[in-house]
């Protein structure tokens, strides 16, 4: 089963904490808490979960091991924009692939954890991932693939010695 959707807006990363000491009321301690640093990051799953229950349809959630695909399309800077009667297109120096904040890997912890019980029933099923973060002259987007995997896929097997050990 593969299953392979579009996610509109920017996509945003997830993983970052910011920590605050709350203070105790009425002669209690004080505690400890924990806050997602990224305000934008749970609209932004919330938006990646709709897309894939659409996707999804009626289907069963997959239960063996899955691949992910990520391809972050980043809005382009304005200085990645030529001027005058070129306006709205991107300098031939302008780079292709994004190289700056947010993280790749803190883009695709968002999707995975908003596909959990969605697609799959847990992100730890996730045994090949690839992504990829580019600049787009468009809309910002994300394309997600997820593709049930054949055990038989893995490369290795638990009986093989490894290379190098």
């Amino acid at each position: 089963m593969e299953v392979a959707f579009t996610v509109h807006g920017t996509p945003q990363p997830k993983g970052s904490k910011r920590a605050f000491i709350m203070k105790g009321k009425k002669g209690k301690k004080p505690r400890a808490s924990l806050a997602e640093a990224n305000e934008k990051a749970k609209p932004w799953m919330q938006q990646v979960s709709q897309a894939a229950g659409e996707a999804m349809g009626d289907r069963d959630l997959i239960d063996g091991p899955v691949e992910l695909s990520v391809v972050a399309y980043m809005p382009r800077p304005k200085g990645h924009y030529r001027t005058g009667r070129f306006a709205g297109q991107a300098k031939p120096s302008a780079p292709l692939l994004h190289t700056t904040r947010p993280d790749l890997f803190k883009l695709v912890r968002g999707i995975e954890d908003a596909l959990t019980g969605v697609i799959y029933r847990d992100d730890s099923q996730i045994a090949h991932a690839r992504a990829t973060k580019l600049y787009t002259c468009g809309g910002a987007h994300a394309l997600v693939c997820v593709r049930a995997m054949d055990d038989s896929e893995g490369g290795l097997r638990s009986s093989e010695p490894v290379q190098g050990s």
